[in-house]
């Protein structure tokens, strides 16, 4: 296998990159390729890389920076709203956790107390509308576990709108919005 060279190829080369070939490079140029086989080669092979270019150029679609910045805001704005959200959804897992397990536990005090029984339970669906009240002050008066629980659901119910109320306020932005 014999590697031939030509002193002229990266002439070649730079005259098709470059847009000149064959109209607007020097007649002695194109003399020499019509005579020399390895800038021949060049020609076609650079040839065929410059149309491959120019064709993935030709079917890019740049979007405008206006596109890109407007992209960009958006998806600042759901990462930011999904971090601020991070947050709040745990603390929701954890109300959830709470209640379920303070309904396990006003069911446990309530059949311990003997309050709750199968036919008392059935009785107290059946009247359940107009009892509710009364089915749930007689379970609070039951022990004293059941006060203290009765009490905290009390404490909660009546606190959480307060909680809401500044956890949604918007003092913050308006202090720094004068």
């Amino acid at each position: 296998m014999t590697v031939s060279e030509c002193s002229r190829e990266q002439e070649v080369v730079a005259a098709v990159v470059g847009g000149r070939w064959p109209l607007g490079c020097p007649d002695a140029l194109r003399d020499h390729v019509r005579g020399c086989a390895v800038c021949q080669e060049v020609v076609n092979v650079a040839t065929a890389f410059e149309a491959d270019h120019d064709t993935g150029w030709a079917g890019a679609h740049v979007p405008s920076a206006a596109h890109v910045w407007w992209r960009t805001q958006i998806r600042a704005r759901q990462e930011a709203a999904r971090a601020v959200s991070r947050p709040l959804n745990i603390v929701q897992w954890f109300a959830v956790a709470a209640a379920i397990g303070l309904a396990i536990a006003l069911v446990q005090v309530g059949v311990s107390a003997g309050v709750w029984s199968v036919s008392n339970l059935t009785t107290s669906i059946a009247a359940w509308p107009r009892n509710a009240v009364a089915a749930i002050v007689s379970l609070a008066l039951a022990s004293r576990e059941a006060t203290v629980v009765f009490g905290t659901v009390v404490a909660c119910l009546l606190l959480m709108p307060i909680a809401v109320y500044f956890a949604l306020s918007d003092k913050e932005t308006d202090a720094k919005n004068p």
